[in-house]
């Protein structure tokens, strides 16, 4: 079995080689026939692939090849699959030498078989079987592949060229059968000057050259692939193919260029500042593709030009140069030098009625004003006296102006801040010790985060309302959520 099982990398005489069923009824066979004697069929295009027949029938197993090959065939691999209603009794092998696995030929298992003398002719019978399907079946026996081996087609050559089996058939009772009769193959020559023993309908990659029935990849001298200049990434210049300097890393100058002054030459560098204030020296066209500042041709690095500043992402800080901070959607505070203390922390501070300073909320707390929120910017009327949630000595929500409020001897929570949902409502029963007026407190540095918070993607948008867990120690079903100012919870 030494044919079967050897493997090389060349296509063999067998490569369009099929593998084919032929069924006859074993009635109208001779009493003792030579199952071996003769080929059972003249062409591959009459064999019986499909029968009504529900009695025992004699099913033949065939290697063909096209007309004109020239094969050389000392052993095949394969294997046999059938449903229950399909039953399979022997196997009368037609090789010199024959090994199945150790149920064969039942359903899943496999053969090899062995000439001692290679086969030449185009159509071989590699053996038959016995067999019967229950009446009115619709099924298949199909010939795939061995469980170890593979489907394969062996030569004599040592050691053997052996050939994937280009298509297996297969015998349907009540139903279609299969009949792969085979095609010619020869060499297809690719664009990169590989080539493959294939079929012609399956050469057609762009450029592939088919070179013709039968033809071997060394009788089809397959052109090499067109060459041109390959500038490699130590700026060398050398004369490759399109796929060779790719793989090398490199840059390919186009089809029958030359490695001639200039293609590969240095191109010329200058300072390049990434948005985060690293310099490096770049060509302009690779600064611009990074989304970098260039400044200028021959600039340099030292000493750095690369001037930065906070750059401001909500309530992170990082340094970053002006432009970049700017192209990357953050808010560039010129007027700070550093990421410590970070100033990205700071918001808008009424205070003084309509007094607007960019503060931090401890700062803003010091002037008993109103922190609109992380990140929120002064603007006009910004801090401008309006209707907002008041909360009165008996808890209940009114909107009312600031020292509307004040006059009521409530507490005010923020300008436009509605009363629905009720913001003045605080549950004593759970365990709360604050007074309103803490509670209120409270409220107004939830309120004010929130809006800090709203406006800047969904992902950061906090609810009205939240159901959810309570702080520790508290008791009962308070069925709310305690924001600190910084927008934890």
């Amino acid at each position: 079995l030494c044919g079967p099982v050897a493997t090389t990398a060349a296509a063999g005489p067998n490569s369009a080689g099929t593998l084919i069923l032929h069924a006859v009824r074993a009635d109208e066979l001779s009493t003792d026939p030579d199952t071996c004697g003769t080929v059972p069929l003249a062409a591959c295009a009459s064999a019986t692939v499909s029968t009504d027949e529900f009695e025992i029938l004699i099913v033949y197993v065939l290697v063909a090849f096209p007309e004109g090959a020239e094969p050389r065939l000392s052993g095949v691999t394969f294997g046999i699959e059938y449903p229950e209603q399909v039953s399979v009794f022997s196997w009368e092998t037609c090789g010199d030498f024959d090994l199945g696995t150790a149920t064969w030929p039942s359903s899943g298992s496999g053969t090899a078989t062995t000439w001692v003398s290679a086969k030449t002719d185009p159509l071989v019978t590699v053996g038959a079987l016995s067999v019967l399907a229950d009446e009115n079946a619709t099924a298949q026996l199909s010939l795939t592949s061995h469980p170890l081996h593979g489907a394969t087609l062996a030569d004599d050559s040592v050691p053997s060229n052996v050939d994937p089996i280009r298509t297996l058939g297969a015998l349907g009772f009540g139903t279609d059968g299969v009949l792969p009769c085979p095609v010619p193959d020869g060499a297809c020559c690719h664009f990169d000057g590989s080539c493959e023993v294939t079929l012609e309908s399956e050469c057609t990659g762009i450029g592939d050259r088919w070179a013709g029935e039968f033809v071997s990849c060394d009788a089809a001298a397959c052109p090499p692939p067109p060459q041109g200049a390959c500038c490699e990434p130590d700026d060398d210049c050398v004369v490759r193919s399109e796929a060779s300097c790719l793989e090398r890393g490199g840059t390919y100058q186009g089809d029958s260029t030359e490695c001639g002054p200039g293609p590969c030459d240095p191109q010329p560098t200058g300072a390049c500042c990434s948005w985060l204030g690293l310099c490096e020296l770049r060509t302009e066209s690779d600064c611009g593709y990074s989304g970098g500042t260039f400044f200028g041709l021959d600039s340099v690095c030292e000493p750095g030009p690369c001037v930065t500043g906070p750059c401001c992402f909500d309530d992170s800080c990082v340094m970053a140069t002006e432009e970049g901070c700017g192209s990357y959607g953050g808010i560039f505070r010129s007027e700070d030098t550093s990421c410590e203390p970070n100033p990205c922390a700071d918001g808008a501070c009424c205070y003084d009625d309509e007094i607007c300073r960019f503060l931090s909320m401890a700062q803003c707390d010091a002037l008993s004003g109103v922190f609109l929120g992380t990140g929120i910017v002064c603007g006009p009327g910004i801090c401008a006296d309006s209707p907002g949630a008041c909360c009165v000595a008996n808890g209940d929500c009114r909107l009312l102006l600031e020292s509307e409020c004040e006059q009521e001897g409530g507490y005010y929570v923020l300008p436009d801040e509605p009363c629905a949902p009720d913001p003045c409502a605080f549950r004593d029963e759970c365990g709360w010790n604050e007074t309103l007026g803490e509670w209120v407190e409270r409220i107004r540095q939830v309120r004010a985060t929130q809006r800090g918070l709203e406006g800047r993607g969904p992902e950061a948008q906090l609810p009205e309302v939240l159901g959810g867990s309570v702080p520790p120690g508290v008791q009962g079903d308070c069925g709310s959520v305690l924001f600190n100012a910084d927008g934890t919870f």
